[in-house]
């Protein structure tokens, strides 16, 4: 399991996303039952591929088996406490006629997701371990979140009120700009990049998660880990290089999500 200072991290950089002040949210539908929710983004595309960069990096570190991890943390955000992903609301036809389209949305899920890897953080801290959240903080939160993303709702009405078919799979997702948002996709900044320190921490968190929780010493006392104790250190805060051999034969390793083997003693 991840310490807390990944989720803290975490919740800086969805922040960051959130103060973009660009509008972005999720929508899902009833899905199979293998699949019970089928997602989509909707929004600004560049705050799209910040939300689904750090979306994959915290569920790697909850559900590191899953097949889809945006679709995962989005469940997550969902299931966690019903209040934040709310119904759609019902849409009037030209002919009259009063429809209600299945499944939901999740507004502003990058202020949800900071807030929830927030309370990860806290709890982490508090218990050593992550378990169901106190829904009295999601409660309380609730409101206020709903309360910022109003505005945003308001100035997507239009739009969603025309876009009446969900994407598939959680990679069809549309570039749709708030009212009024003159910038268009390709004047838009580069993603920001996940910092290379928190990259490697949430990589090595995924492996230790596969294998059983062994101990930063058992990784890189084991000879099939490719890395000794001064190379893992400088490797952990960043230091050491990515196009190194060394670096690259470690995060090989880990990716494998084979288990250390320990070296047998010198005589």
């Amino acid at each position: 399991m991840a310490d807390s200072n990944i989720w803290r991290e975490l919740s800086i950089r969805f922040t960051e996303a959130h103060e973009l002040a660009v509008p972005m949210w999720a929508e899902w539908i009833p899905g199979t039952t293998d699949n019970p929710s089928i997602w989509g983004l909707r929004g600004s595309q560049h705050v799209q591929t910040i939300f689904t960069e750090l979306a994959k990096l915290a569920s790697a570190l909850l559900a590191p088996n899953a097949q889809d991890k945006v679709a995962a943390w989005l469940t997550r955000l969902k299931d966690e406490h019903p209040l934040v992903s709310k119904l759609h609301p019902p849409e009037l036809l030209p002919d009259g006629r009063t429809v209600i389209r299945p499944g939901g949305r999740i507004d502003d899920v990058c202020r949800v997701s900071a807030d929830y890897c927030t309370d990860l953080s806290r709890m982490l801290r508090k218990t050593g371990k992550i378990g169901p959240l106190e829904k009295a903080d999601w409660l309380r939160k609730h409101e206020t979140i709903m309360a910022e993303a109003q505005a945003a709702i308001r100035r997507n009405s239009e739009v969603m009120a025309k876009s009446n078919v969900l994407p598939d799979s959680i990679s069809d997702v549309a570039d749709v700009p708030a009212s009024g948002d003159k910038t268009q996709p390709s004047t838009n900044p580069p993603p920001a990049q996940v910092d290379e320190k928190l990259r490697r921490a949430t990589l090595l968190a995924e492996y230790k998660a596969a294998t059983g929780q062994p101990s930063k010493q058992k990784i890189y006392t084991a000879k099939n880990s490719c890395i000794h104790k001064p190379e893992f250190m400088k490797w952990q805060r960043g230091e050491l290089p990515p196009t190194s051999a060394t670096c690259q034969n470690f995060e090989r390793f880990l990716k494998a999500k084979k288990a250390p083997i320990p070296r047998k003693p010198k005589s």
